[in-house]
């Protein structure tokens, strides 16, 4: 079936780092501009979540940020005289998919804040956290200066930072990612 959209100035076919530059310019410049990527939705929160981003079997081992092979497969040639064959599993190469974006939640590192109060705060706040999930959060951000707690639509996201701000986090302006 197909689905007639509004017309657009632009639409990108991949919005990676030359693509998300790109689109970023011709908005700047007043065009409509949309941006195709393959592969489902993901987002900072439970995606990118630390510190289970840093999960060696769920990403090295299994490939969950990349493309299946077995629902998608790609083909490959080194030359134009060869027959394009599909790849059957991933060796050197691992095309990525998913799309980023989203408005970012970041709880900075301060002198006055208590690792009791960061993980309550996160918990208390922020949907799926845990209070466990909180302390390691509070962690992170003592050890790296900050951390994101939450990304995704803007709304929301200006709902969790002022409620965090209230509860007395330091907080990092918000920003699109």
């Amino acid at each position: 079936m197909t689905i007639k959209m509004k017309p657009v100035d632009v639409v990108l076919t991949g919005v990676g780092w030359t693509g998300g530059i790109l689109g970023k310019e011709l908005a700047q410049a007043g065009l409509k501009v949309v941006g195709l990527e393959r592969g489902r939705a993901r987002d900072t929160n439970p995606d990118f979540l630390a510190p289970w981003v840093h999960d060696e079997l769920r990403y090295h081992s299994r490939f969950e940020l990349m493309q299946d092979l077995a629902k998608e497969t790609l083909t490959f040639r080194n030359s134009a005289n060869q027959v394009a064959l599909p790849m059957r599993y991933l060796g050197s190469f691992y095309p990525g998919e998913g799309l980023g974006g989203a408005w970012r939640v970041i709880v900075l590192n301060d002198d006055h804040n208590t690792f009791d109060g960061v993980a309550s705060a996160l918990a208390r706040v922020i949907p799926g956290v845990t209070l466990d999930q909180g302390y390691a959060i509070a962690n992170t951000i003592h050890n790296t200066g900050q951390a994101i707690v939450w990304s995704g639509p803007r709304e929301p996201a200006e709902h969790y930072w002022e409620q965090l701000r209230e509860a007395g986090l330091t907080m990092a302006p918000l920003e699109q990612g």
